[in-house]
């Protein structure tokens, strides 16, 4: 579920926080869609029982600056 979220982090250029609490490797398959991303993540849900939803949370940060 991490990769899968690291996944979904780059397709909705957002951070995604797995809080699922599973662990071990899961094959999903969704049949492809021509929507955008609001119908993925609808699909998601529906068919796989995966919510993603939106939330505020307190993140770490590293910043590199140049010297």
């Amino acid at each position: 579920m991490d990769d899968f979220c690291q996944a979904l982090d780059r397709f909705l250029d957002r951070p995604v926080v797995n809080e699922t609490n599973l662990q071990g490797e899961f094959t999903f398959r969704l049949d492809e869609g021509t929507a955008g991303k609001n119908d993925f993540l609808a699909r998601l849900r529906d068919e796989l029982g995966l919510a993603v939803e939106p939330e505020r949370r307190n993140v770490d940060v590293l910043v590199f600056n140049p010297h």
